[in-house]
C-alpha cells in the first residue's frame, strides 16, 4: 500500500515538473470560439473569435463596436479594427501580456505610450509606461466554469513619469485557451476602468 502512494506522489511530481519545465505554445484558435466572463461587480461580457487571417485572429471583445487583432504566434495585441476598417495599432497596457511560448520564470517587458488609465476622458497628455510581466508559476484554478490547471502571470504596470502604477494577476489555461482568472491590486492606476476588476471565466465553447 505504502509502495503503491510513493509511486503515485513520484508520478504526480515527475507530471508537474514536466508541465513547468515545457513551453506552451500560442493556441490554435476557430472561428466561433467564445469565452464569458463576469467581474466581481457582477457584470458579464463575452469575448469572440469572429475572423482569422493569415497572421492574426480577429476577436470581438465585450459590446466593443471595435475589433481586436491577435497575433496567431504570441496572442500579443497588434491593432484595433475600427467599424470603418481603419487599424490603429495598439495602445493598450497589456498589449504583450502573453508573449507565447510561455514559461514559468519567464520574464518580458513593454513600454507603452498611452493617456494614463486615470485619465478616462483624456483631458491630459499622454505619458510613457513601463509594462513588466512574469510567469510566476503553475496553479490549480476553481472557476464557475470548471478546475483548471494554469500559468500564473504578474502583471506591473508603471508610470514612468510619476512612478504611480498597480499590477494584475492573470491565470491561463491551456485547456480553456485563454485566462479564466484575473485579480486586481488596489491602486489609483486602476480607478474608473472598466476592466481593471476581478474576474473569472463562466463559460466556454471551443469549436
Amino acid at each position: 500500500m505504502k509502495r503503491t502512494i510513493f509511486i503515485c506522489l513520484v508520478i504526480l511530481f515527475l507530471s508537474q515538473t514536466a508541465w513547468t519545465q515545457e513551453k506552451c505554445q500560442a493556441p490554435v484558435l476557430n472561428v466561433g470560439d467564445k469565452w464569458t466572463y463576469k467581474s466581481a461587480t457582477g457584470k458579464t461580457w463575452t469575448n469572440e473569435v469572429v475572423e482569422i487571417k493569415e497572421d492574426v485572429f480577429i476577436l470581438k471583445l465585450g459590446a466593443s463596436r471595435n475589433l481586436n487583432a491577435y497575433d496567431r504566434k504570441t496572442m500579443n495585441h497588434k491593432y484595433v479594427l475600427e467599424e470603418g476598417g481603419k487599424q490603429v495599432e495598439s495602445e493598450d497596457a497589456r498589449r504583450k501580456l502573453w508573449d507565447f511560448p510561455l514559461q514559468v520564470g519567464k520574464k518580458w517587458t513593454d513600454i507603452t505610450y498611452h493617456y494614463p488609465l486615470t485619465d478616462t476622458r483624456r483631458t491630459g497628455g499622454k505619458a510613457l509606461f513601463n509594462e513588466d510581466f512574469k510567469i510566476e508559476g503553475i496553479e490549480e484554478v476553481v472557476t464557475a466554469a470548471g478546475t483548471f490547471k494554469a500559468y500564473k502571470i504578474y502583471f506591473e504596470h508603471t508610470n514612468r513619469k510619476n512612478n504611480q502604477g498597480g499590477w494584475i494577476r492573470y491565470w491561463y489555461s491551456p485547456e480553456a485557451k485563454a485566462w479564466v482568472k484575473s485579480k486586481v491590486g488596489k491602486s489609483y492606476s486602476w480607478r474608473a476602468n472598466p476592466w481593471a476588476q476581478d474576474a473569472e471565466l463562466i463559460s466556454y465553447e471551443l469549436k
